[in-house]
């Protein structure tokens, strides 16, 4: 029995060399919460960590709803993240694209060890709108599918949003508050601005219900 028992107590000191040599990393509880500028709890919002990385690519975003509170928790793996958070339903649009970029929002840099923090505060920017659209056929008023529209900052050209009709030629996005275009394409049409390319902009908290009609190339 005896090379049995020291067997088993080699096994034991190699598991614990092992064990030594790569220690395992623990996950941090992150808490806190969502407002809007003037201090009041966004109640709707969705919160999500970005890690800050030198690959600058933050792969698929998990984003997690808050509390009736604006309060929100998440759970990350040691290292620096941005904490980013939205509130569509509300006109509070995605931070995460460049279009919808707002310098008066604060979504703050932690860095993640394997304690907990609590505090952290996300403040979003100014309210836009909510844009519903509808993609037609000039002639026969039939829904245009898998058509394209895209939104475009009427300062900075650089910056707009491609959208995607669905199967019934509907599109919807919350905008920010500031002036846009919009350009609507699809195989087989004439490309097309709303309203001859003016400019659009919508209030805090509005909804516009839009139609875009593209005529056929001959």
């Amino acid at each position: 029995m005896r090379p049995r028992v020291e067997s088993i107590v080699m096994v034991g000191f190699f598991c614990a060399f092992l064990c030594a040599a790569e220690p395992q990393t623990e996950d941090a509880v992150i808490k806190g919460q969502v407002v809007a500028s003037d201090g009041s709890e966004i109640q709707s919002a969705q919160v999500t960590a970005i890690p800050i990385t030198t690959s600058g690519h933050a792969g698929h975003l998990h984003w997690t709803n808050t509390d009736g509170h604006g309060q929100f928790h998440l759970v990350l793996k040691p290292g620096r993240y941005q904490i980013r958070a939205k509130a569509e339903a509300d006109g509070y649009p995605d931070p995460n694209a460049l279009f919808s970029v707002d310098p008066s929002a604060r979504f703050p840099t932690i860095s993640v060890a394997q304690s907990n923090i609590s505090g952290v505060r996300v403040i979003l920017g100014a309210k836009g709108g909510i844009l519903v659209g509808n993609l037609r056929d000039r002639q026969s008023h039939g829904a245009i599918s898998h058509g394209k529209v895209i939104l475009r900052d009427a300062r900075d050209s650089n910056r707009f949003v491609e959208l995607t009709t669905d199967g019934q030629g509907r599109f919807q996005f919350t905008v920010p508050n500031k002036a846009f275009t919009i350009l609507a394409t699809a195989p087989g049409y004439k490309a097309a601005y709303f309203m001859n390319g003016q400019s659009l902009i919508l209030s805090s908290g509005e909804q516009r219900n839009i139609t875009l009609e593209l005529i056929q190339q001959q």
